[in-house]
């Protein structure tokens, strides 16, 4: 979403995938790249290998408990939110995954998180993006790098989405079998376009400045050109919104509702009462009622807690316990 705004012993191998070469070094970065200034670590229950990912060999980080810590057989790959977000899905202040990722290795767990291809090649956004390009191509390296590395044979493979991460999360799992189960971060099964609406007539009816009429009259022309946002289908066709066509018609072709209803695999759905991007009486209600006579389907509704499930600027700890403990629970 616009306003939401992305995944150790130390191993030095070099791993030639199916979908390309995809070298695991030590120091993260090819030399001389200049890519991207390094992030900090993750945290002091972990030890970070940097990893180069996908087509475009996106700087990534595979996060391992630390030395004392048993490290159990799970790993988790995570995915962002919308925007060109770096690997530690930084937003208001608040470093989700690094969180997310030194709190899972706390508990034994392994994970790989990864910059945005359109962070570090904004030019590739330019004419005709999809949801493909940014997220979904990128998301299956990641698994395909996870797969390949000899030291995480057997663990079992779970996949974390925030945000827009969670939107699409279904079509992950549908693409990938091998994957045991999903965590649902502030998600819905709306669609995109609907979800931004309302964030957008929020927004307007918040303004003092606007007499209502002038509200009325911007709402009701955002809502003709969403209607027309969910129908299209030509990805040549105009922009609308902000959005080129290429990107919306991928986004529609997903149907990522059906495809979270038709999932037999463990899932984890979790959102923050305080949420004002994806609402809790629209978007988790809409999940509950389709997702309600699931068995594999595990809801919790987070007291306090926002978007990006912080508090005092880091993710909430009780959280992290919540989803460590979920995975845990599912892999043994």
């Amino acid at each position: 979403m616009r306003k939401c705004l992305g995944m150790m012993i130390a191993l030095l191998v070099v791993v030639t995938m199916l979908t390309g070469c995809h070298e695991i070094q030590p120091n993260g970065h090819t030399p001389g790249d200049g890519v991207l200034p390094d992030l900090p670590p993750s945290g002091p229950h972990s030890t970070d290998l940097e990893v180069l990912v996908g087509e475009y060999q996106l700087h990534g980080k595979l996060t391992r408990p630390r030395w004392g810590i048993q490290s159990l057989p799970i790993v988790v790959v995570l995915i962002a939110g919308s925007g060109p977000n770096n690997m530690d899905a930084e937003a208001q202040q608040c470093p989700l995954f690094r969180d997310l990722a030194d709190g899972l290795a706390a508990e034994g767990i392994t994970s790989i998180r990864v910059d945005k291809r359109y962070l570090e090649h904004p030019e590739l956004a330019v004419q005709g993006p999809t949801i493909q390009d940014e997220q979904l191509d990128d998301t299956d390296a990641a698994i395909t790098l996870i797969q390949a590395d000899p030291s995480l044979a057997g663990y079992h493979l779970y996949v974390i989405g925030h945000s827009q991460g969670a939107f699409v999360l279904p079509n992950v799992l549908q693409h990938n079998p091998a994957i045991s189960g999903g965590v649902f971060l502030a998600g819905t099964p709306r669609s995109m376009w609907d979800v931004e609406l309302d964030e957008e007539s929020n927004d307007i009816q918040a303004r003092t400045d606007l007499p209502r009429e002038q509200q009325a009259s911007r709402i009701a022309d955002l809502a003709i050109v969403t209607a027309e946002m969910k129908l299209l289908d030509d990805p040549t066709g105009p922009a609308l919104r902000g959005y080129q066509a290429s990107y919306i018609v991928s986004f529609n072709n997903l149907h990522y509702d059906q495809a979270a209803k038709d999932e037999t695999r463990p899932i984890l759905i979790l959102q923050g009462d305080q949420d004002g991007l994806v609402f809790p009486n629209i978007d988790y209600s809409a999940y509950q009622r389709l997702l309600r006579d699931k068995p594999n389907v595990t809801f919790g509704l987070i007291g306090g807690l926002g978007h990006f499930f912080d508090t005092a600027g880091h993710m909430d700890p009780d959280t992290i316990r919540t989803i460590s403990n979920w995975l845990i629970s599912e892999s043994s």
